[in-house]
């Protein structure tokens, strides 16, 4: 894989109060996710190194961004934050796995 910037994300939506994703990608300065996965240990006594099974998925974010009252934008969907900057922390409650590109 060639290096890459990392700018112009084409994708990163959250879901507003009702269930709609918004793309707030241009309120949105820095963030960060995790992805952790649980393992189970079922090594058996044959072996000599452990053996694991990868468990269901997990995913943490934290978004930081600029106050934007324009509809849609991240004060609409994320108007509890109260500041001209914010930060929202967001964690996976549907079940579903979680993707990106």
């Amino acid at each position: 894989m060639a290096k890459e910037s990392g700018l112009a994300w084409e994708t990163l939506s959250v879901d507003d109060s009702g269930g709609t994703l918004r793309d707030i990608r241009n309120d949105i300065t820095n963030f960060e996710f995790a992805t952790p996965r649980a393992v189970q240990d079922v090594t058996g006594i044959d072996k000599s190194a452990m053996e694991r099974l990868l468990l269901l998925a997990d995913m943490s974010l934290t978004l930081n961004g600029v106050f934007n009252d324009e509809t849609n934008k991240s004060h609409t969907v994320l108007k509890t934050d109260g500041a001209l900057t914010w930060s929202a922390p967001g964690i996976l409650s549907n079940g579903e796995i979680p993707t990106w590109s």
